[in-house]
C-alpha cells in the first residue's frame, strides 16, 4: 500500500524580521475560522511597501498543518504580467502556478478553461489555501478559487479589487506600523547595537518613515551597510523635506518613490492633477467641500478624484467626507507637481487655499462673537463679494462645527502663508481665529498661529493688528502659566496701543493687563479695569465697557466682595444681553451664579448657572459652569449629580488639553470622566 503524498506547502516563508500585525493576522484568522463555510476570498490591500505580502506569508506560516489538508498553493501574479495594464496579465499562466504546486504539468492543458476545471477538480476534496500576491484585477483571482468548503484564497494587492466584493470577498486595508513596531523592525534588520551605540536617537529616524515598513527597512540596510554612518547623520538628512524621498532609497534598486510612482502612473489624468495639487496644499487632511471651493472645481469631480486616490492607496478616507494623504505620499505629490506643474500654478493653488481658509475663518469669527466687535481687519473689504456660509439662528453652532473640523489645518495653513511671505493673509487669519481660541482654548495652536500673526503684522507695519494679536497671546500664555511671556506681550502691546492714539485699542490693552493682574495682583487688576472702562466710554465702545465690568465683577468676587461683585456683574449681564452677545452674557451669568453661591444663595446660583449652560453650551466656558454646579450639588449632598457635572467639565477641558482637565480628574479620584 503506497504512502499518501504530502500536501504541498508552497507559500514562501515570512521574513525573519517580521514585526507586529497581530490585529491583521487575527482578522484573517477570524475570517477563515469555519472550515464548513463555502470557499472564501480574503484580501489584504494597501500601499506598496506597507507589508501586505509579509503579513500574508506570516499568517500562512503560523497555520496548523491540519487547517488546510489540501495544501498551501502559491502564485505571484506579477510574474505573469499583472500590473502591466488592464487585461495584460496571463491568467492561464497564473492558474498554472497552483497546478504545478499540485504536481500537474500545465502544458497538457493549453487553455485557461481546461486549467480552471482541473484546479477545481484537484481542490474539491480537501480544504485548500491559495495565496495570490500582487494581484491587480479580479479576473486574476476568480479562477483560483478552490471548490471544497473551508478553502481560502488569500490575496495581497495594491489595487482596488472591487469586483471581488460581489463574490463575498472580505477586505482589510493594512496601515503603517506604529513607532514601537517600526523601531523593532529597524533593530531586527541592523541590530540593536548599531542603533544605540552612536550619536542620535532611532526614534528620530522612524518618524520620518511614516510607518512604512519599506522605508524602515531601507534605513536599516543603510545603517547595516556601513559603520561610518550614524543614526544622527541619517536623521539629519531625512529631516530635510527636499532630500527625504531620495534618502529613502538604495540606489536605483529599491526606493519608496518607486512605490508611489507605480500608484501614480495607474491613475486617470484628472486624479493625477488633483493628487499633485493636494501635494501643494498644507494641512493634515482635506474635505471634498474645501478642495472644491478652494480650487474652483465641481464637488463631483473632487469626489471622483479622491476616490481614485483612495483606490490607489495614495489617500485614505477618514470618514465624514474627509481624506488624508500618507506623509510620504504627500512629499511624492509635491515632487511630481514641481516636475509637471508651473510655479505659477502651484502658487495660485496655495494662495486660493489660504484665501479660502481666511474668508471662512473671518465669517466664523463673526458668527462666534459679534459682527461689530473691534477688529484690525476691515471685514467690509475682506469679505466683499463672498457669501456668508454661517447665516441663520444657529450660526454659532455651525461655525463651531466648521472650526472644529478644520482645526488641525489652521497651523499648517498659517505657516504656509507666512513662509510664502503673504503677511496680510497671515495676520488676518491669526486674528480671525482668536474668537475660536477664546472659546475652545487650544493653547498650543493659539500660541503658534498668533505668533505668526504678530510677525506678519509687524512686517506690514500694522500697529493695531500687532497690538491686538499680542494681547490675545498674553491670554494664552497666562492660561499656560507662562506669566513672564504674558507680561512681555502685554508690555509690547501697551506701547503699540499708546502710540496709535486709538482710545478703544488703549482700553483693550488695559483690559488685558487686568486679566493678567487677576492672577498676580487682584487689587491692581481693579485699577486696570477702571482705566479700561473710562477709555471705552470715552471712545463710545459700550460693549467694551460692559466686558470690563464683567471682568471687574469676577475680580471683586474673587476678593470676597460678593455683594459689590453681584451688582457689577448684573449690570454687565444686562448690557451684554441687550446687545445680543449671548456668549459673554452667558459668561456673566456663570460669574453671577458663582457669586450667589458664595453668598449661600444656593437656589438662585443653581438657576443662574443652569440658564448660563444654554448660552455657552459646547464652548470652553461650559466647563466652568459645570464645575460650579458640581460644587453646589456636592454641598447639597447630591454626589451623583456632582460627579456627572465634573465628568462633563473634564471632557470639555480634556478635548482642548486645558490645564484644568488634570485638576478635575484629581477631584474625580484620578480616574477622569467615565
Amino acid at each position: 500500500m503506497g504512502e499518501t503524498a504530502e500536501a504541498p506547502r508552497q507559500v514562501p516563508a515570512p521574513l525573519a524580521s517580521f514585526v507586529d500585525r497581530s490585529d491583521d493576522l487575527a482578522w484573517v484568522s477570524g475570517m477563515a475560522a469555519d472550515p464548513r463555510e463555502p470557499p472564501l476570498i480574503v484580501i489584504l490591500e494597501g500601499l506598496g511597501g506597507v507589508g501586505k505580502r509579509s503579513a500574508g506569508r506570516r499568517w500562512a506560516f503560523l497555520l496548523p498543518r491540519d487547517r488546510f489538508p489540501g495544501g498551501q498553493l502559491y502564485v505571484d501574479c506579477a510574474k505573469y504580467g499583472a500590473g502591466l495594464g488592464e487585461g495584460a496579465a496571463d491568467v492561464a499562466g497564473i492558474v498554472g502556478g497552483p497546478l504545478r504546486d499540485l504536481g500537474i504539468d500545465p502544458k497538457f492543458m493549453p487553455t485557461l478553461e481546461e486549467r480552471v476545471l482541473e484546479l477545481r477538480k484537484r481542490t474539491s476534496a480537501l480544504p485548500t489555501l491559495v495565496v495570490a500576491e500582487n494581484a491587480t484585477e479580479p479576473a486574476q483571482i476568480r479562477p483560483l478559487v478552490p471548490t471544497c468548503p473551508g478553502s481560502v484564497v488569500l490575496v495581497t494587492t495594491s489595487a482596488d479589487l472591487k469586483g471581488l466584493r460581489m463574490q463575498g470577498a472580505r477586505v482589510r486595508r493594512l496601515r503603517g506600523l506604529d513607532d514601537k513596531s517600526a523601531l523593532e523592525l529597524l533593530a531586527k534588520i541592523c541590530g540593536t547595537e548599531r542603533i544605540t551605540s552612536g550619536p542620535g536617537d532611532a526614534r528620530d529616524l522612524v518618524r520620518w518613515c511614516a510607518g512604512l515598513p519599506l522605508a524602515v527597512a531601507i534605513l536599516a540596510e543603510k545603517l547595516a551597510g556601513t559603520s561610518s554612518l550614524t543614526v544622527a547623520e541619517l536623521a539629519a538628512e531625512l529631516s530635510d523635506e527636499a532630500r527625504r524621498l531620495s534618502g529613502l532609497a538604495l540606489g536605483d534598486e529599491v526606493s519608496v518613490s518607486a512605490v508611489f510612482a507605480v500608484a501614480y502612473e495607474g491613475l486617470p489624468e484628472p486624479a493625477r492633477r488633483l493628487y499633485r495639487l493636494l501635494g501643494v496644499l498644507p494641512g493634515v487632511d482635506v474635505s471634498r467641500e474645501v478642495v472644491a471651493a478652494a480650487l474652483g472645481l465641481e464637488e463631483r469631480q473632487v469626489r471622483s478624484g479622491l476616490d481614485s486616490l483612495v483606490s490607489a492607496h495614495l489617500a485614505e478616507f477618514q470618514g465624514e467626507g474627509r481624506y488624508g494623504l500618507h506623509d510620504l505620499a504627500r512629499l511624492y505629490a509635491r515632487e511630481r507637481s514641481r516636475n509637471e506643474d508651473t510655479a505659477d500654478t502651484r502658487e495660485a493653488t496655495l494662495r486660493a487655499y489660504v484665501r479660502y481658509y481666511l474668508i471662512q475663518a473671518a465669517y466664523a469669527d463673526r458668527a462666534m462673537l459679534i459682527d461689530d466687535r473691534a477688529r484690525a481687519a476691515r471685514h467690509n473689504v475682506l469679505l466683499a463679494g463672498h457669501e456668508n456660509p454661517f447665516r441663520g439662528p444657529d450660526r454659532r453652532a455651525r461655525a463651531l462645527v466648521w472650526l472644529d473640523s478644520e482645526r488641525s489645518n489652521f497651523v499648517p495653513v498659517a505657516e504656509a502663508a507666512a513662509n510664502a511671505g503673504w503677511n496680510d493673509e497671515t495676520w488676518q487669519l491669526a486674528e480671525a481665529l482668536t474668537g475660536y481660541w477664546y472659546n475652545r482654548r487650544h493653547l498650543s495652536d493659539w500660541v503658534t498661529v498668533s505668533n505668526l500673526g504678530v510677525e506678519a503684522a509687524k512686517a506690514c507695519g500694522n500697529v493695531e493688528a500687532e497690538a491686538r494679536l499680542r494681547l490675545s497671546l498674553s491670554r494664552a500664555y497666562t492660561d499656560l502659566g507662562e506669566l513672564g511671556r504674558a507680561r512681555e506681550e502685554l508690555d509690547a502691546a501697551a506701547v503699540l496701543a499708546e502710540s496709535s492714539g486709538d482710545l478703544v485699542l488703549r482700553a483693550s490693552a488695559w483690559e488685558f493687563r487686568g486679566r493678567y493682574l487677576d492672577v498676580t495682583d487682584p487689587p491692581a487688576a481693579l485699577e486696570a479695569y477702571r482705566r479700561a472702562y473710562e477709555l471705552n466710554v470715552a471712545g463710545g465702545e459700550r460693549r467694551g465697557a460692559a466686558l470690563v465690568q464683567y471682568f471687574a465683577g469676577c475680580t471683586l468676587d474673587a476678593m470676597g466682595q460678593h455683594e459689590q461683585a453681584l451688582e457689577t456683574l448684573r449690570h454687565a449681564f444686562g448690557e451684554l444681553r441687550g446687545r445680543g452677545d449671548d456668549r459673554m452674557a452667558g459668561r456673566a451669568l456663570i460669574a453671577i451664579g458663582i457669586a450667589q453661591a458664595s453668598l449661600h444663595q444656593v437656589a438662585e446660583a443653581a438657576a443662574s448657572l443652569t440658564e448660563a449652560l444654554d448660552l455657552v453650551r459646547g464652548l470652553h466656558y461650559e466647563g466652568q459652569a459645570r464645575e460650579a454646579l458640581a460644587g453646589i450639588a456636592e454641598e447639597s449632598g447630591e454626589h451623583a449629580a456632582a460627579r456627572e457635572h465634573l465628568r462633563e467639565a473634564a471632557r470639555i477641558y480634556g478635548a482642548t488639553k486645558h490645564p484644568r482637565a488634570a485638576a478635575i480628574a484629581e477631584r474625580l479620584g484620578g480616574t477622569g470622566p467615565t
